[in-house]
Parts: structure tokens; sequence; C-alpha cells
């Protein structure tokens, strides 16, 4: 069972993945004007493997992590809340040595 502190942690995880994605799509004609950042799958809301791979590479710029390839490809991650989940439960394990600090807020 989740405990509030680390729901509170997803969900702030899941935002900043939502504003990265954001602003990856807001210039971008095939995302739906309706998306939900949030919860719509990457395919739904229209991203194609090359969005869906700039995605990826800001996250792990913008929260100083390292995201492994098999994560990648998995297809349980196909939004920004698997995303946030994920990356809440590998938090200690995906942090890079010089930039880890940055996935802390």
């Amino acid at each position: 069972m989740d405990m509030p502190g680390e729901r509170d942690e997803t969900r702030d995880i899941e935002d900043r993945l939502a504003a990265i994605l954001g602003r990856l799509t807001a210039a971008n004609e095939m995302v739906r004007a309706d998306a939900d950042l949030h919860g719509d799958s990457f395919g739904a809301i229209g991203l194609t493997s090359v969005d869906y791979l700039e995605f990826i590479l800001n996250v792990e710029a913008e929260l100083g992590i390292d995201i492994p390839d098999e994560a990648l490809m998995d297809p349980a991650l196909a939004s920004v809340r698997q995303w946030a989940a994920y990356l809440a439960r590998h938090r200690d394990e995906l942090a890079t040595p010089l930039v880890g600090a940055s996935f802390a807020g």
C-alpha cells in the first residue's frame, strides 16, 4: 500500500513529466488538443516514436536520471502517469552519480 508521502512524490514527478511533454507537444499539430497529458497513452496523444524518444531524453536531462533501455521498450509504461509511478519506485537506482540530486526536486 502506498504511503501518503509516496503518492505526493509520484504526483510531483507526474506533474514534472506532464510539463516536459507539454513543452514538447506545444507546437505539434499531430497531438490532440484535448489530450490528457497525464493519463492518455502516448499513442492516443499522437506521439510518434521520435517524439517519445525526445520526451525520454528530456526527462533524463531534467530529472538527472538514466533510464534503462528495457524501460523504454516496456509497453506498460505507456503514459506520463505510468512513467511517474515507475520513476518513483526506481528513483535511487536511476539517479546518475553527477546529477542525480536534481531528481529530488
